[in-house]
């Protein structure tokens, strides 16, 4: 005897197509990572944590390095594995239920990610912002791109605007840092025009200890090393126009 329509087992939610988030480092894409994820129903392959995928320092199982550091930012002209990392993405990205972020390999991922349909959302922090965190941590990593001179600071100000004018190709639904700093909506309104018809609830992670924390990285904007960094870094702007 046939089942009844009533009888029958309801069909499974249909997957969301997989999400890929690029941004800069210490831009809150871990957050907005987890946060994606749990509105959108995806998750993080369980071998790479918070989906870097191209990080060796998060994946599983990764080479070990004499340096004892996994390449991070490798411009085009290095000749870094180029070809290698393409086949190792088109081999483990999956169209459906995964979320991937990177902020290692901006050059190698705007490649491959360009006219691939898939939906890419793009975290935007000032890079005078980004610049400070990193040299305040010590991680110096984007001056190996930088194209020019100067001490060390415009190096890492100059791979910086690098990695942001090639992630700035994509096509890439954009949010703003201090956006995220404010609510998540920005973040949820972003995640709607990506999926449209599916329902992406509310994102509530704005709680008071995120508002300190958000507060404190506001103020250091009137720091004078800060404006020091905003002052070299408009000069390397207008020179690389």
């Amino acid at each position: 005897m046939s089942p009844t329509a009533d009888d029958r087992p309801a069909p499974a939610a249909t997957a969301a197509r997989s999400l890929f988030i690029v941004a800069l480092p210490r831009s809150l894409s871990t957050l907005v990572h987890r946060e994606c994820c749990a509105a959108l129903g995806l998750r993080s392959p369980r071998w790479a944590s918070s989906g870097e995928i191209l990080n060796g320092d998060r994946v599983a199982i990764s080479a070990e390095r004499p340096s004892g550091e996994n390449p991070k930012f490798t411009p085009p002209e290095s000749g870094y594995a180029s070809e290698q990392l393409d086949e190792f993405l088109d081999d483990v990205v999956v169209a459906t239920g995964r979320a991937y972020k990177d902020v290692v390999q901006p050059f190698a991922v705007a490649r491959w990610l360009a006219g691939r349909d898939l939906p890419m959302l793009r975290i935007r922090r000032s890079l005078v912002d980004v610049a400070w965190s990193m040299q305040r941590a010590g991680w110096w990593y984007p001056e190996q791109a930088a194209t020019a001179g100067g001490d060390r600071r415009d190096r890492l100000l100059a791979g910086l605007l690098r990695a942001s004018r090639a992630l700035d190709a994509l096509a890439a639904e954009g949010v703003d840092f201090d956006d995220l700093l404010e609510s998540g909506e920005p973040l949820r309104a972003a995640l709607r025009r990506l999926y449209p018809g599916r329902d992406v609830p509310p994102l509530a992670y704005v709680d008071e200890d995120f508002r300190r924390r958000s507060h404190r990285m506001l103020a250091e904007r009137r720091e004078p090393l800060w404006r020091e960094l905003a002052e070299r870094l408009a000069r390397l702007a207008d020179a690389t126009s």
